[in-house]
């Protein structure tokens, strides 16, 4: 991915029009210290995932999860490039090298899941290079809504599975990735372990949806995992179950 620094050009007709359209070109070319933020906190999630997905040995899984890391990491690595091309250098070599891995027939998931855990470890340099935090945590009641939400997906899907409804499983569990991302993303701030759990049952049970002839028993043992670790969950976050 080739980093491109953009310089913004300014006209107009007036001799006095220098000062201003600078000061505006320079606010437009620079992202927000929000978006950089929920950039951040993107990257993050998305290297957890491609870890799990990895380690997991689930090839398909891995560059799906990789392929999520493009936008944010592009958008870090401008904005760290302007202050710290070092660190730049550094994020973008593990980018190139997980890339060249995930490009091949044969990807070695060994290395891709070192170099996503070498830039996680790399995000808090990030943070304190931008001013940044990653991402805006979700709020208590957002979280109880979404582990709510999750309760009620994964009995779906179980009562779905174990009726033999293919589409309908497909249907129940596809409902639930909002709920259930935002879960292991403010879990895994407090008990890396219990999101891995969660993340390793979520792409299993994805795996078994979108093959030909998804296992409906595996996707429902998957979804009363999850339910059982939903209490787990509530505990860990301090809400309601």
């Amino acid at each position: 991915m080739a980093i491109l620094a953009l310089s913004a050009a300014c006209g107009g007709g007036g001799g006095s029009s220098s000062a201003t359209p600078s000061a505006t070109a320079t606010a437009a070319g620079s992202p927000a210290a929000a978006e950089l933020s929920a950039d951040l906190g993107t990257l993050r999630d998305v290297m957890h995932n491609t870890i799990a997905n990895a380690q997991a040995g689930n090839v398909q899984g891995t560059r799906s999860a990789v392929g999520g890391a493009e936008k944010p990491m592009e958008a870090i690595v401008k904005a760290v490039r302007a202050k710290d091309p070092t660190l730049a250098d550094k994020i973008e070599a593990l980018e190139l090298d997980y890339e060249v891995q995930i490009d091949s027939a044969n990807p070695d998931l060994t290395v891709i899941a070192l170099d996503a855990q070498k830039v996680l470890d790399l995000l808090g340099q990030v943070a304190t290079t931008l001013s940044i935090t990653a991402g805006t945590p979700a709020s208590s009641a957002e979280l109880t809504t979404d582990l709510a939400t999750l309760r009620t997906v994964m009995n779906s899907t179980i009562a779905k599975a174990d009726a033999g409804d293919v589409q309908g499983t497909r249907d129940a569990a596809g409902s639930g990735d909002t709920a259930i991302e935002a879960i292991i993303k403010a879990v895994r701030a407090k008990d890396a372990n219990l999101a891995d759990q969660i993340t390793t049952l979520e792409r299993d049970y994805e795996g078994q949806a979108d093959s030909d002839s998804p296992d409906l028993t595996v996707i429902s043992q998957d979804a009363q995992q999850v339910l059982h670790l939903l209490p787990q969950v509530a505990i860990t976050l301090n809400i309601s179950y």
